[in-house]
């Protein structure tokens, strides 16, 4: 493949098909100032922060996208604002990038409401002449740059890039800001479908934790705020262990860590990444159903999964919980035990020593199994809104890859 091949994209917009070739050029060529304010603080300019004013952004609340208002949120007041922005404040559309802690995350301002520009983050003005900011912002974001930054970063674990490191990463643009515009409002759009769907999935997250916390009983009450019709009796107490058995995992713990994504076994953890890899290790599968679901519980975290197909395990770090009594809704205890407020305090075992040996208020079966279902149809409907999500986000990473060259 020649030179001139490699600057054209696989996929253009019809009307630059035939149009020419991009160009490469050294990122500051097409960037006139760098706003940074790293190391700066409240408390250097003799002040603090405020309980609202004008948020200071951080690489804390500056998403791949947009702008996260829920997370660290810090603000100034009208004096310390200007005395920290001034002559340098930032406008609407004006693309906003993460340093480090994490080192890459890209957005853009959105409205002209006034921001503080704080830990972890710089600002870039562009050369209107010769890239629009939509094209910066979703450049920055593709897989090329992505690697050269990563090769250009420094540091230990949380690797990060400075303005000096910066002048060395080069980029690849058409020459027409006409293309750039089209090609920058492609992925804005991209991104607020993005954003949609990420604030609908955080909705119903918020709303099935708002129903965890009304529909089982609070510490020191029999029966919880919220209740389906017909349902007054109090809740019983009991401890886990009348409620769970468990099994040791020994013999479900993979012995191939060769993982495929074409092998059909999943391979599961009770920590957050659940699933690590599939396996065609083939011998001794737990064979849970939508008939017969376990749970599985890290005995370090306190963690745990609901799992109702086929799997084996990483480690002997869990335990397989199922139910004691039938008469008991599979569900309402899987929530039962989601819902218990508890944080290790040491590296040990849990399920035998502690947790088992807590005591959960059980209602009727019947209630149970409302309640089980409710909170069923709770989570698969965050399932779907997961899907749809990662959907989006592989829909734009295919056109990040053939945009871009």
């Amino acid at each position: 493949m020649n030179n001139n091949k490699k600057l054209v994209p696989k996929r253009r917009f019809k009307e630059f098909e035939m149009a020419t070739q991009w160009y490469n050029t050294n990122f500051f060529n097409v960037i006139n100032n760098v706003i940074d304010f790293r190391g700066r603080t409240p408390k250097k300019l003799g002040m603090s922060w405020s309980d609202d004013g004008y948020l200071a952004l951080s690489a804390l609340n500056v998403k791949n996208g947009f702008i996260d208002f829920n997370v660290d949120a810090h603000y100034g007041d009208t004096e310390l604002y200007q005395k920290w922005m001034s002559g340098n404040e930032l406008k609407k559309g004006q693309v906003i990038f993460t340093t480090e802690a994490p080192m890459g995350n890209v957005t853009q301002i959105p409205d002209d409401k006034g921001y503080i520009l704080s830990q972890r983050t710089i600002a870039f003005e562009t050369n209107k002449l010769k890239m629009t900011d939509n094209f910066l912002a979703i450049t920055l974001s593709s897989p090329n740059v992505k690697i050269s930054l990563s090769t250009i970063a420094s540091g230990g674990t949380a690797k990060g890039v400075s303005q000096n490191s910066l002048n060395s990463l080069k980029i690849n643009l058409p020459e027409s800001l006409i293309e750039q515009t089209q090609i920058g409002e492609f992925f804005k759009k991209l991104d607020t479908l993005i954003q949609t769907q990420q604030k609908k999935l955080e909705k119903t997250k918020t709303l099935k934790s708002a129903y965890l916390a009304e529909m089982f009983p609070c510490d020191g009450e029999l029966k919880p705020k919220l209740r389906f019709d017909g349902f007054c009796s109090d809740w019983q107490l009991k401890e886990l262990i009348e409620l769970l058995k468990y099994e040791q995992p020994i013999k479900y713990i993979v012995t191939n860590v060769d993982y495929n994504d074409n092998y059909k076994i999943p391979v599961l953890t009770a920590g957050q990444s659940f699933i690590l890899g599939y396996t065609n290790d083939s011998e001794n599968i737990y064979k849970a159903n939508t008939q017969q679901p376990v749970i599985i519980f890290d005995d370090f975290t306190t963690s745990s999964h609901c799992v109702d197909f086929p799997f084996k395990v990483k480690s002997s770090a869990i335990k397989i919980l199922t139910l004691k009594n039938c008469i008991n809704d599979f569900y309402f205890v899987f929530y039962l035990l989601k819902n218990i407020k508890y944080l290790p305090q040491n590296h040990e075992r849990h399920w035998i020593s502690k947790f088992s040996k807590f005591k959960v208020f059980v209602s009727s079966d019947i209630e149970q199994t409302k309640i089980g279902n409710f909170f069923k149809l709770l989570d698969q409907k965050i399932a779907l809104e997961q899907r749809k999500l990662e959907k989006l986000n592989n829909i734009k990473q295919a056109y990040l890859n053939e945009m871009f060259v």
